[in-house]
C-alpha cells in the first residue's frame, strides 16, 4: 500500500508540472505567431512601399515621352506645312511646262501634216465615198463628191480616215442592192451630220463585228414594223424530241441611215426558250449519219476489262469501321441512312460470284453544313485501283441539266412560288439485274454494327456514279411524256423545264394555280 501511494504521489506531481509546461508551450506559440504576423505585416508594407516606387517611376517615363511626342508632333506639323507648299508649288510648275509642251507638239504636228497635204494635193475636205456602196471597188479620187466638214478638224490623209455611223435594221420595201460585207474597201457613211452626232472612229477589221452587234443589239426583240409568223420546229436528241415555238423573220434588209446602201440577212429565228449548250452522246441513227466512221468501226476496241478491286473496297470499309468507333454519333446517323437504303429495296445482299466481271464501291459519309444531324452515304465511284475507276469506263450520258439563269428568271415572273424536292432522286430509277454486279459494297449484315462486314450490292442509281444525272433526268421526264391528257400540259412544261437536277422552281399569277399544279405534278410523278 505504501508503495502504491508513493507511485499516485509521483504521478500527482508530474501531472502539475506538464500542466504549466504546457502553458508556458502554448505562450510560447503565442508569441511565435505574433512575431510571424508582424514580420509579414512589415513585409507586405514593404512590398506596397516597393510597388508604388515602381509604378511612380512609370509614370514619370510616360510623362516625358509625351512632352516628347508632342513637341515632335508640333515640329512636324511646321515642317509639313511648309512641304505642301513647296510641293505645290513645284507641281504646278511642272504641269505648265508639259502642258506648254503637249500644245507645242500637237500645233507642229498639225502644221506639218497640213503641209504634207498641199504638197500630195490631198482634198482637204472629208469625201463622201457613196459609190462603194453599189460598185465594191474604191471610187476614183477625181469622182469622189466632196462635202464641207461639220466642224472645224485637223485635215487628215483620207487614206487615215475611217468613219461608221448607226445603221437601221427595216423590212424589204424596195429593190435590195447586194453588199458584200467583206469587201476591204466597205465604208459606212453618210451626208453632213449634225455636230452632236455620236460618231466612232473605228478599223476596217471591227466593221463587219460593228454591223453584226448592232444587228442583234436591234433585234433582240422584234419591232412592229418587222413581218414575223409563229412558226414551231422539233429538236431531236438522244434525250427525246423537243417541241420548240419562235417566230421567224423574213425579207429583212440593213440599210444605212443616209440610204447610200442595203445589206441582205438571212432569215432570223426567235427562240422561245433560254439557249442551251448540250453534250450529247449522239444515237446510233445519227451515228449512220457520218460514214467517215464506218470503216473504222471494227477497229475500236472493246471496253476495258475491270480488275476485281475487293480488296481496295474491304480495306476501305474497315477504315470506316475503326472510324465509328470512336465516333458514335457518325455511326449511329449512317445506320439511320442505311436503314432506309435497305428497307426501301435499293440495296440487297449480294451473291455469290465466282468468276464473273465485277467492281466493289468504297463507301463514305457526307455532312451538309445545314444539316449536321443527316448524312448522306456516298459510293465512291471515283476509286481508282490498277489505274481504273468505274466512272472511267462508264459513258456519263447527255447533260440534260436545265439552264440555271433561265430557271431563277422564271422563278422571279410572278408573284407567288413554290420550291420542290425529290427526295433521294437517283435511288428512285433502278439498274438493271445484269449491271448489279458492279455496285456492290461492303456493309454490316442485317444493318447492325455488331455483326460481321458481309456484301451487299445496289439496285438502284448511286450518288457518284457520272452517269446518274443523265439517267435520273431522263427518267424524270419520262415519267411526265404522256401526262398531257390525264394531269395537263404544264405538268410537263414545269418538269422539263424548271427542274434542276432534283430542285423544282415554279412561280405563277395566283397562289391556287401553284398550289394546283404542284398537287398535280406530285400525281404524275407517283405513276410508274
Amino acid at each position: 500500500m505504501a508503495r502504491k501511494r508513493v507511485n499516485a504521489e509521483v504521478q500527482r506531481t508530474k501531472l502539475q508540472y506538464a500542466e504549466q509546461q504546457t502553458k508556458l508551450i502554448k505562450q510560447k506559440a503565442r508569441l511565435s505567431e505574433l512575431e510571424t504576423q508582424s514580420k509579414a505585416l512589415k513585409d507586405r508594407e514593404k512590398a506596397e512601399v516597393d510597388a508604388d516606387l515602381a509604378l511612380l517611376k512609370q509614370q514619370t517615363e510616360a510623362a516625358v515621352a509625351e512632352v516628347e511626342v508632342k513637341v515632335l508632333e508640333e515640329a512636324e506639323s511646321d515642317r509639313r506645312s511648309l512641304s505642301l507648299q513647296e510641293d505645290k508649288e513645284y507641281l504646278q510648275k511642272v504641269k505648265m511646262t508639259l502642258t506648254e509642251k503637249y500644245v507645242n507638239e500637237q500645233f507642229n504636228e498639225v502644221e506639218q501634216l497640213k503641209s504634207q497635204d498641199k504638197n500630195n494635193n490631198v482634198p482637204q475636205d472629208i469625201p463622201n465615198n457613196q459609190d462603194k456602196f453599189s460598185s465594191h471597188a474604191p471610187a476614183p479620187r477625181n469622182q469622189l463628191n466632196i462635202i464641207p466638214t461639220p466642224r472645224n478638224l485637223p485635215k487628215f490623209q483620207v487614206d487615215d480616215l475611217d468613219r461608221s455611223i448607226v445603221e437601221d435594221i427595216k423590212p424589204e420595201i424596195r429593190q435590195k442592192q447586194t453588199l458584200n460585207p467583206y469587201a476591204a474597201d466597205f465604208e459606212l457613211t453618210q451626208p453632213p451630220l449634225p455636230p452632236n452626232h455620236d460618231q466612232s472612229v473605228v478599223s476596217d477589221l471591227t466593221k463587219f463585228l460593228l454591223k453584226k452587234d448592232l444587228l442583234l443589239s436591234r433585234f433582240q426583240n422584234f419591232d412592229d414594223c418587222i413581218n414575223t409568223s409563229a412558226i414551231q420546229y422539233t429538236m431531236s436528241s438522244c434525250a427525246g424530241r423537243t417541241i420548240m415555238n419562235g417566230r421567224c423573220a423574213e425579207s429583212l434588209i440593213v440599210e444605212s441611215l443616209s440610204g447610200n446602201g442595203e445589206l441582205e440577212i438571212h432569215s432570223v429565228i426567235e427562240c422561245s426558250a433560254i439557249p442551251d449548250e448540250k453534250s450529247e452522246i449522239p444515237t446510233p441513227d445519227i451515228a449512220k449519219s457520218y460514214p467517215h466512221l464506218r470503216e473504222i468501226a471494227h477497229q475500236i476496241p472493246n471496253r476495258q476489262r475491270l480488275p476485281n478491286n475487293r480488296s481496295q473496297a474491304w480495306k476501305r470499309a474497315q477504315i470506316l469501321d475503326k472510324s465509328f468507333q470512336q465516333n458514335f454519333t457518325k455511326k449511329t446517323h449512317f445506320v439511320e441512312f442505311m436503314q432506309k437504303v435497305l428497307v426501301s429495296g435499293a440495296a440487297e445482299v449480294a451473291p455469290i460470284i465466282t468468276d464473273e466481271e465485277c467492281w466493289y464501291l468504297p463507301l463514305f459519309g457526307v455532312y451538309h453544313q445545314n444539316k449536321p444531324n443527316q448524312i448522306r452515304g456516298v459510293f465512291d465511284s471515283s476509286a481508282s485501283f490498277e489505274g481504273v475507276s468505274l466512272n472511267s469506263v462508264m459513258m456519263s450520258g447527255p447533260d440534260l441539266t436545265n439552264n440555271l439563269l433561265g430557271i431563277l428568271l422564271r422563278f422571279r415572273s410572278d408573284q407567288f412560288a413554290a420550291t420542290a424536292d425529290i427526295e433521294q432522286m437517283f435511288y428512285q430509277f433502278y439498274v438493271r439485274e445484269e449491271d448489279r454486279n458492279f455496285l456492290r459494297f461492303f456493309w454490316y449484315k442485317d444493318n447492325n454494327p455488331d455483326n460481321p462486314l458481309i456484301e451487299h450490292r445496289m439496285c438502284v442509281n448511286v450518288f457518284g456514279n457520272s452517269a446518274s444525272p443523265a439517267v435520273a433526268t431522263y427518267g424524270l421526264r419520262k415519267t411526265v411524256e404522256n401526262s398531257n391528257e390525264t394531269f395537263g400540259s404544264d405538268v410537263k412544261t414545269f418538269v422539263n423545264r424548271d427542274f434542276y437536277v432534283d430542285d423544282g422552281l415554279i412561280s405563277l399569277p395566283e397562289s391556287e394555280q401553284v398550289i394546283d399544279l404542284i398537287t398535280r405534278t406530285q400525281m404524275a410523278l407517283k405513276r410508274r
